[in-house]
């Protein structure tokens, strides 16, 4: 059973190993979507910051991470970001030792059940278009492509999913 909470200071260096493991994965992939750079303290700092942040555990352990937010205007533009329809998901990753187990649509299920219960419609993400295995990923759990052009990120791919 996977649990959900927010992030905070105190879980700096679970996130911090969670996203390099993650960056580390992508690079192993040939996927530069998320760069090369390790995350640093002050990054770190910031994403806890801003609120968004879940880690989420199994068995008392830290595994995977996941952003939501309510309002995407920089990916989505000023009228689907902002049309209080929507969850926005974003930075989903988990440690390379637990995928392949579904994890990661379960955490796509929690998201949709807190997009619910926050009254909106969709859950929204993008991810870099070039990355055919994520985007099928995506489509075969039921999002729609709905946009591949954006000038702020011409390398991205814009999926939405009904709830």
């Amino acid at each position: 059973m996977l649990n959900f909470r927010k992030a905070t200071y105190e879980d700096k260096e679970s996130l911090r190993q969670i996203l390099n493991d993650a960056i580390n994965f992508k690079l192993s992939k040939n996927d530069e979507a998320w760069g090369s750079d390790q995350w640093t303290d002050k990054e770190i700092n910031a994403v806890i910051e801003l609120g968004n942040t879940y880690l989420v555990s199994m068995d008392n352990k830290d595994i995977g991470c996941v952003d939501l937010i309510w309002e995407d205007k920089y990916n989505w533009g000023d009228e689907l970001g902002t049309d209080n329809s929507a969850g926005y998901l974003h930075r989903l990753a988990i440690l390379t030792q637990y995928k392949c187990q579904g994890l990661d649509s379960k955490v796509i299920e929690w998201i949709s059940s807190q997009v619910k219960a926050n009254k909106r419609q969709f859950i929204r993400l993008d991810c870099h278009k070039s990355n055919k295995p994520l985007c099928h990923y995506y489509e075969r759990l039921g999002f729609e492509l709905v946009n591949t052009k954006n000038p702020k990120n011409t390398h991205a791919a814009y999926y939405q999913k009904a709830i």
